[in-house]
């Protein structure tokens, strides 16, 4: 858990920026943002949050690029305040 009292996301192997193109680096900047901060199951099961877990995920993975809807919602909880309305 978090100092904060929520889940921790336990993220899988990291895609290095050096190895990666812009869509990976990037992924792997938002997975090093939300290291340590509420996990993305967390996220995606809080009332607040009409993002799908698929899609939390998914920009995470850097296969795709997400939604600006999709990063803003974890921008919100990993570098802003959840209570924050955008």
């Amino acid at each position: 858990m978090a100092l904060d009292g929520h889940p921790v996301d336990r993220l899988g192997p990291q895609i290095t920026p050096h190895k990666a193109g812009p869509l990976q680096a990037f992924a792997y900047d938002l997975r090093e943002l939300g290291r340590g901060k509420a996990s993305v199951a967390w996220i995606a099961g809080h009332e607040e949050t009409s993002v799908s877990r698929a899609a939390l995920y998914a920009a995470l993975s850097g296969t795709r690029l997400p939604t600006a809807e999709t990063v803003s919602t974890l921008l919100r909880w990993w570098a802003g305040s959840p209570e924050e309305e955008d």
